[in-house]
């Protein structure tokens, strides 16, 4: 999973389709995708943590919910970085008051 680097190697997508195995229909999520990607970077907490609390929302797979588990990721130093406040607020409103709760606490 390449991090989200955002600026120039990065685009925000507000509508993005995604139909899960075992539905009938389609979820629209909003994603960033990597316009440019380096294996050597890690996600920041913030993201990583969002993407395992909407795998988890939506009963994703244990295998792949294993793999989230095991991605090494990096602590973001910008707190007052756009889309990290975005993200907490999101996780927030899910019922996490602290993101790193869903790093730390495999739910498998």
């Amino acid at each position: 999973m390449p991090s989200p680097t955002f600026g120039h190697s990065s685009k925000r997508c507000d509508k993005f389709s995604v139909r899960l195995t075992n539905a009938e229909r389609l979820l629209d999520l909003k994603t960033y995708l990597a316009t440019e990607t380096d294996s050597a970077r890690e996600p920041y907490d913030w993201y990583l943590a969002l993407v395992i609390a909407g795998a988890r929302e939506h009963n994703i797979a244990n295998e792949y919910l294993k793999g989230l588990y095991e991605i090494p990721y990096c602590v973001d130093e910008c707190l007052n970085r756009p889309e990290r406040k975005e993200a907490i607020e999101a996780l927030e409103k899910s019922g996490y008051s602290d993101f790193r709760v869903v790093l730390s606490t495999p739910a498998i």
